[in-house]
């Protein structure tokens, strides 16, 4: 169940962040919001009470299960997104966070066999936010923080950008709700201040005006200008992608505009640029969101309703660790009130510690390591959260030295929820398997003639995990996967 920004301007000393939702998606995502206004049955606004909106994580790591962002990092995120929303009703929760071994995504998402992957998943997902966290958001622009994708309608991020400031994400999830970007049409332009200021950009064969600063500016009898150049927003003022590389909260440059009136951007808006001021969406922007999320287009983000939860207050209390004298320690804590779930994490010496670190989400108040390194000290910390209620209550990092024990964590039950195997394309295909707990899964693959012509083990996670492989030769053939429970099996068609 449940989601970094190290925040944008940490990267300025090494490269200018930038969003990765270009300006192609920027005229679709515009095109939508102008389509939501015009519908009359989206005229008149929610009133009433919080909307909560599910948001799933799915948290990819290397087919090692290695480099995974961590647990916490996505509450601590969707903590700082909901104050960005608050003040317009909106609040997300958490529908579940999941862990996904795939080196194709965690490598870079935006490739043939990553985005791939990532649309199989979305599509069977349907019920959520699909944020998808990698190691980069796209490996040939390193300097892409995140993306949201229109055609697919899910969100990729950089696993750095999952943290405690919001905007990177809340910029994301604005586009998903219909907000193009403040600057729209200049996203592959630089401004020159030696150039007269353009009237019109073309993208697709379709023309985008440019804005002008002048908010009465008329376009036709019945029309502002500002309410179809750029963004489409009348409130958010000019700005021809200024915010870019630029470290301040008060531009001061030489843009003008075509009328040569000196432009006065909203350098706080958090569909700007300027990314080290990023605050607020204008009400223009907020209707936006609201007009969307009432559309056809969001219902599966309606059912079930969900509804506050009761807050959780406190971290956990009694926090403490009883070995059995021989190889075994157990963490143990008190229940939190109004907790449904737990974040264990622990790593030697310190949390801060990634090479030891590991990390469980947990519906219990315990939880038991054997195997643990001996001599070695240990720092470890508990996290109660529930759906609706984000913003992390944990305790201090608490040590102990493990002197007398010995990392595997102990086996409960094995149970598979789910498993597929789906052909990708030349020759590829995909394994998608749902575990109850950490475990080792049987794959073989057979001939029409029944020979067994591949077998390994996977190393499954708790929690969704994927496998991307490969056949020598095109063909049908029929696979099997199983544990000594239980057993999947089906046709594979390579081709």
């Amino acid at each position: 169940m449940i989601l970094v920004f190290l925040s944008w301007n940490s990267l300025y000393a090494q490269i200018i962040g930038s969003c990765g939702t270009d300006a192609a998606a920027n005229l679709d995502i515009r095109n939508r919001m102008m389509a939501n206004r015009e519908d009359p049955q989206l005229s008149v606004y929610r009133s009433g009470g919080t909307i909560y909106v599910p948001v799933t994580y799915w948290l990819s790591a290397k087919n090692d299960g290695t480099g995974r962002a961590r647990y916490i990092n996505c509450l601590i995120n969707l903590c700082a997104i909901n104050e960005l929303y608050k003040d317009q009703g909106i609040q997300f929760y958490i529908k579940s966070i999941n862990d996904l071994n795939n080196s194709f995504i965690y490598d870079d998402p935006s490739s043939q066999f990553g985005a791939a992957a990532i649309i199989n998943i979305h599509k069977k997902n349907l019920n959520a936010i699909n944020i998808f966290v990698a190691s980069k958001a796209n490996g040939s622009s390193p300097g892409v923080l995140a993306f949201y994708s229109p055609n697919d309608d899910y969100i990729v991020s950089d696993l750095n950008y999952v943290n405690s400031n919001g905007t990177t994400l809340g910029h994301e999830i604005g586009h998903y709700f219909s907000l193009a970007h403040t600057f729209f049409g200049w996203e592959a332009d630089t401004y020159d201040c030696t150039v007269p200021t353009p009237l019109e950009h073309f993208l697709n064969g379709q023309r985008v005006l440019v804005e002008y600063v002048d908010r009465a500016k008329q376009y036709s009898s019945n029309k502002l200008h500002c309410n179809v150049a750029a963004d489409g927003f009348c409130d958010t003022p000019a700005d021809y992608n200024l915010g870019f590389g630029f470290n301040g909260c008060k531009y001061s440059g030489c843009a003008k505009d075509p009328d040569d009136v000196p432009l006065d951007p909203d350098e706080a808006n958090i569909m700007s640029y300027f990314l080290n001021c990023l605050k607020y969406f204008s009400q223009e922007q907020k209707d936006a969101i609201a007009r969307d999320y009432a559309s056809s287009k969001r219902n599966y983000l309606k059912t079930p309703v969900q509804t506050a939860l009761p807050e959780v207050t406190e971290a956990p209390k009694n926090a403490t660790i009883v070995s059995d004298g021989f190889n075994s320690v157990t963490f143990k804590w008190d229940a939190v009130p109004n907790a449904t779930y737990y974040i264990l994490e622990y790593a030697q010496v310190s949390l801060s510690n990634a090479a030891t670190y590991k990390t469980f989400l947990l519906k219990r108040t315990d939880t038991t390591l054997t195997n643990l390194n001996k001599g070695i000290k240990y720092a470890w910390r508990v996290t109660a959260f529930n759906a609706t209620s984000l913003c992390p209550k944990s305790t201090n990092p608490i040590t102990f030295t493990n002197s007398n024990f010995g990392v595997a964590t102990q086996d409960h039950e094995n149970n598979i929820s789910g498993a597929s195997v789906t052909s990708l394309g030349n020759t590829y295909y995909l394994i998608d398997v749902s575990a109850s707990s950490s475990q080792i899964l049987r794959f073989e693959v057979f001939n029409l003639d029944g020979r067994l012509v591949h077998e390994e083990d996977l190393q499954l996670s708790a929690g969704f995990n994927q496998f991307i492989r490969s056949m020598d030769q095109n063909g049908i053939y029929t696979y099997r996967l199983r544990n000594k429970d239980q057993s999947y099996s089906g046709k594979l068609f390579a081709y």
